[in-house]
């Protein structure tokens, strides 16, 4: 997320997905079977979604917080503490 958001990375290159895929430790052979087979995950991907959409998240980023209060969107440090505060009440 940091390579795509922070750096501008473009994550759809097989290069850039092997080098960001090397320095966080993953399998080099993994990472190459999912490359060549981009649907290797896509039931988990597809099933990650349904389920975030089934508890009402809708937008990137999106923070579910003890289970119970959901924040949209990218917010200020004070909407994290209010949700904080509504959670310990």
């Amino acid at each position: 997320m940091d390579a795509y958001w922070s750096e501008a990375t473009n994550i759809g290159e097989p290069d850039e997905l092997r080098r960001l895929a090397a320095e966080i430790g993953l399998d080099a052979d993994g990472v190459e079977r999912v490359i060549a087979d981009q649907s290797t995950y896509l039931d988990v991907v597809e099933g990650s979604t349904r389920q975030a959409f089934s508890i009402g998240i809708t937008a990137v980023p999106a923070f579910l917080l003890d289970r119970r209060l959901i924040v949209l969107g990218a917010q200020p440090l004070e909407v994290f503490r209010s949700a904080f505060a509504q959670l310990a009440a």
